[in-house]
């Protein structure tokens, strides 16, 4: 059986990953990556992420090819998926006209 996580080591709150998506309107300098960590950081909700590189798929069923579309993933924990929207909305790739996913995460 799948539970959502109720609790963690802060409290009752979500633990959910975002996907970037590879489609904002121009790169993202270093500069608004900085402030945007800086915020994530400051409020407690980032837990880590990662930009993507070479990707490959394993295993004998056939498979959709890699999603080369996603160009980087972010952990955060959060009260609320609303919560984490309002955090997101400053996000670079958001404000770029990008796309992020995010996937609640489950314990299992």
């Amino acid at each position: 059986m799948v539970t959502l996580w109720e609790e963690s080591e802060w409290g009752n709150e979500m633990q959910y990953m975002t996907l970037l998506h590879r489609n904002v309107d121009r790169p993202v300098t270093e500069q608004e990556w900085d402030t945007f960590l800086d915020l994530a950081r400051d409020n407690g909700m980032f837990q880590g992420g990662s930009g993507l590189g070479d990707r490959w798929t394993i295993g004998d069923k056939e498979a959709p090819p890699p999603s080369g579309h996603i160009g980087g993933y972010m952990r955060f924990e959060a009260e609320s998926v609303d919560n984490l929207l309002g955090l997101l909305e400053k996000h670079p790739t958001i404000m770029l006209g990008g796309t992020i996913e995010i996937c609640e995460m489950t314990e299992t």
